[in-house]
């Protein structure tokens, strides 16, 4: 093979497709800033903060566990 053949990547249809850098970084803000630990009498566990959309206001956003 000479310097000048390219062999071009493939994207195969069953494999996940790649993150970009960008959204690994945000991926790492949710890690650190948004999980938390849940402990109670039950068990363990993991939950995390988001907010969810009114469908009747999409301006309304209500923070949830």
């Amino acid at each position: 093979m000479s310097d000048n053949d390219t062999i071009n990547e493939k994207l195969l249809k069953t494999y996940p497709v790649p993150v970009s850098i960008e959204s690994t970084k945000k991926i790492l803000y949710q890690m650190q800033n948004c999980i938390c630990k849940i402990n109670n009498s039950n068990g363990k566990g993991t939950g995390f903060f988001c907010y969810i959309t009114n469908k009747k206001n999409q301006n309304e956003k209500c923070p949830v566990l």
